[in-house]
This record gives structure tokens, C-alpha cells and sequence, in this order.
């Protein structure tokens, strides 16, 4: 046939197919290759060509074919199964899934194609060993890695994530199973609420479709939520929440105390950190400020908690209090708070009687109140 007509490109496809069911591979690609020179466009070509350099080993030169066929038919499930057989002959194993995947799409419209065959081939070429990695969202864990809970909550929401290469099959928060699906599912995140009640540890596991599997185990910290209270001792301060102050002040001296359940994360003054020991509890604070301009101060505690509490004062210049009908003038006066003593019982409740002194003289022309403590 090719002796009478050299173009006739279905005689060299068919002694190709005569040569390669000898084995003579080398043959049958120079006629398949001569056919497809008479017409680039048949799939049919590629496909046959990429098989006899499968046949060799050739893996590149038979997924280079079978590439050229799908450019033209880019379903052709030969030219498909093919390809994705040539790429796990060279352990491109993610490529080879890609092509089974595609041709998956295709199994109810062809019976050359077993589709439980070709899920198999996806799930094996797929396998993986690394485990989930678990990661908590809400609530934050703390710098101890512990999962913060508020004593005023009975219940939480516990929101997460699991990132992993694979599906997820079994997710289990402490005893209970949120998820258990053999088919897997491909979301990762979860959410679920809990009871507060006896909740010591929260536990969660995490297994994908390989049955690798992730533990982590976190201690719960219960944590109050109080906010903390605020009393000015110098200068006192009514209940009115006003600061007296002389008209020719232009700064204001500060002492008072925090009290609260927690240790003190900051504790400012508009816009002034005051000074006092981080470490205490109900610590004293001081700080100096310049209120020429001023009318008001703002005073914000924030405990380690995030608890928080803001307090406003307004100032009341009264310049009665420097006036001639005043016989002692301009007044201070000095509280010295002992508690501490060697020869005699300490104190217990000096803040009191602090606290009752002050409110006495404030019915006194009184410039300014300093307080000191435990003086030898």
C-alpha cells in the first residue's frame, strides 16, 4: 500500500500497530511518527505513539504524545489513562491524581473505565504520613498555653482549625465526637460549644483518611472578670467625683490604690502611665500631672485579664480656699498611716480610718492631703 501511495498516512498507522505487535517499537514509532506527519490532527496518533514509547520506557517522550492528543480532545480518556499511568511510572504522583481525577468525571460514559479502579488509584497515589495540625482560634490560648475561661461564663464556644494535605474523617473535642465520616469531609474548621462546668482540659484529636492522627491537650485557666476599683487617696475626692483645686496649681500630685482579684496590667492617667509595683496586688499608684489646661483626668485600670475600669474627676478651682477669710492660708495636711509596728499589733484597717479622716477634712479649707506610710 505505502509502495502505491507514500501519503497514505492509514498505512503507515496500521503496519505501526503490525510492528508494535511484534515488539518492534522503534519501527512502529517511525511509521506513527510518519502518519502523524501526514496528519497532525488525529488523537488517535498521538496516543498510539505515546503507547510504543511507554513500551520503552520513554516515559517523557509517551506524556509529551499523549499531551499533544488532549491539547486536541482534552477528554479522551486513552489519552487520559494513558498519561496519568506514564506520570506515576515517574512518581509524579500529584500529576498522575490530576489526570485520574479528570477521567473519574468520565467513568458513567465510558465502560472502559472502572471508576472504583480509578478512585483506588487517587487515594493510594494520594498518601500522605504527616499528621493534622491543630490550631485554636477562640479562645486565644495565653503565654502558658492555657485556654482562658471566664468565671461568668457557663458555657463557650470553641472555634478552631485543622490543616492537613488530606481529608478529614474523625474530629473528637475532649469525650465527644463532633465528627466521625469514613467518606471524609473536606472543611476544617470547627466550632462547637462546651460546658464550663468541671472543665479542666479541653482535648482534641483530629484523624485524616490515612488514619494519621493529631493530639493536643490544653489546661483550662479560669479567670475572673471583676473590674478593678479605683480610690484616690491624695487628694481626696468626694463622692461627687470633683478634685478641689487651688487656682494657681498647675500640677496635681496623684496617690491612690487599685484593688482587684488579678495582678495590674496598666494603670493610666489621660495619657501618663502612673507608677506602682506590676507584682502587687491592689497596688498603690502615683503619678504628677500637669493640669494648667486641664479641666477633668481620666483615670484607666486594665487588669491582666482585660478587665477594665475608667473613672473621670473633674476639677473645681476655688479660689475661696486661698482667700484673706481664711486664718490658716494656704493649708496642707499630712496623714501618716502606720500599720506596721514592732512593739505593738499590726494594723488590719488603716485604709478606714484613712478613708474617715479624709472625709473629715474635707470640710476644711484644705490646699492639699499627703499621705505617708509607716514612718519610723
Amino acid at each position: 500500500m505505502i509502495s502505491n501511495d507514500r501519503g497514505n498516512k492509514d498505512a503507515y498507522f496500521l503496519r505501526s500497530e503490525a510492528y508494535g505487535e511484534n515488539g518492534e517499537y522503534k519501527k512502529a514509532i517511525d511509521d506513527a511518527s510518519k502518519a502523524i506527519s501526514l496528519d497532525t490532527a488525529n488523537v488517535d496518533y498521538y496516543v498510539q505513539r505515546g503507547k510504543y514509547y511507554t513500551k520503552l520506557a520513554q516515559f517523557q517522550n509517551a506524556i509529551n504524545d499523549y499531551t499533544l492528543a488532549l491539547n486536541i480532545d482534552m477528554l479522551n480518556p486513552d489519552a487520559l489513562q494513558a498519561r496519568a499511568e506514564a506520570y506515576e511510572s515517574i512518581n509524579e504522583k500529584q500529576k498522575a491524581a490530576s489526570d485520574y481525577s479528570l477521567l473519574l468525571t468520565l467513568a458513567n460514559e465510558s465502560d472502559k473505565i472502572s471508576a472504583d479502579n480509578i478512585k483506588n488509584k487517587i487515594f493510594d497515589l494520594q498518601r500522605e504520613s504527616d499528621k493534622p495540625v491543630i490550631s485554636l482560634v477562640n479562645p486565644q490560648l495565653t503565654s502558658k498555653f492555657e485556654v482562658p475561661i471566664p468565671n461568668d461564663k457557663q458555657s463557650i464556644t470553641l472555634k478552631g482549625s485543622l490543616t492537613d494535605q488530606s481529608l478529614i474523617k474523625l474530629l473528637r473535642i475532649n469525650n465527644d465526637t463532633l465528627v466521625d465520616n469514613p467518606k471524609s469531609f473536606a472543611n476544617k474548621d470547627f466550632s462547637v460549644n462546651l460546658s464550663t462546668s468541671d472543665l479542666d482540659f479541653i482535648t482534641i484529636s483530629a484523624t485524616d483518611i490515612y488514619d494519621n492522627t493529631s493530639t493536643v491537650s490544653y489546661a483550662v485557666e479560669h479567670i475572673e472578670t471583676n473590674k478593678p476599683k479605683i480610690s484616690l487617696e491624695n487628694p481626696y475626692v468626694g463622692d461627687d467625683g470633683i478634685i478641689p483645686i487651688a487656682g494657681d496649681d498647675n500640677y496635681l500630685y496623684l496617690e491612690g490604690r487599685v484593688q482587684d482579684e488579678s495582678l495590674i496590667s496598666s494603670i493610666k492617667i489621660d495619657d501618663v502611665n502612673a507608677s506602682y509595683a506590676p507584682s502587687d496586688l491592689d497596688p498603690r499608684f502615683t503619678a504628677t500631672l500637669d493640669i494648667s489646661k486641664k479641666t477633668k483626668i481620666r483615670i484607666e485600670v486594665t487588669d491582666i485579664y482585660g478587665n477594665t475600669t475608667k473613672s473621670v474627676y473633674l476639677f473645681r478651682r476655688d479660689n475661696r480656699m486661698l482667700s484673706d477669710d481664711s486664718p490658716m492660708g494656704k493649708t496642707w495636711v499630712v496623714l501618716i498611716e502606720n500599720s506596721m509596728y514592732k512593739g505593738f499589733t499590726n494594723l488590719s484597717s488603716p485604709e478606714n480610718d484613712l478613708k474617715s479622716m479624709q472625709q473629715a477634712l474635707s470640710n476644711y479649707k484644705i490646699n492639699k492631703v499627703i499621705v505617708k506610710k509607716n514612718l519610723t
